[in-house]
């Protein structure tokens, strides 16, 4: 995940110099992730980066549209 966030975000900050407690995120954005990933590993065994990649994608546009007809 690391390689493929350095390779399409050029401000992309590594692991190493995240702070433990960010305060741009709150918890939110942590159930927002948690649903992610329960979306994107449910689907089964991930070939590759590309395909991984390509489940994020499909997955956050899902979920968008989900929630923009939600309200």
């Amino acid at each position: 995940m690391v390689e493929l966030l350095k390779e399409v975000t050029p401000d992309f900050i590594p692991p190493s110099l995240w702070p433990p407690n960010s305060p741009d995120l709150n918890p939110v954005n942590y159930a927002i992730w948690g649903i992610m990933q329960d979306r994107v590993y449910n689907k089964g065994k991930i070939a590759n980066v590309e395909e991984l990649r390509q489940r994020i994608v499909d997955e956050w546009e899902r979920l968008i549209s989900e929630l923009s007809t939600a309200q």
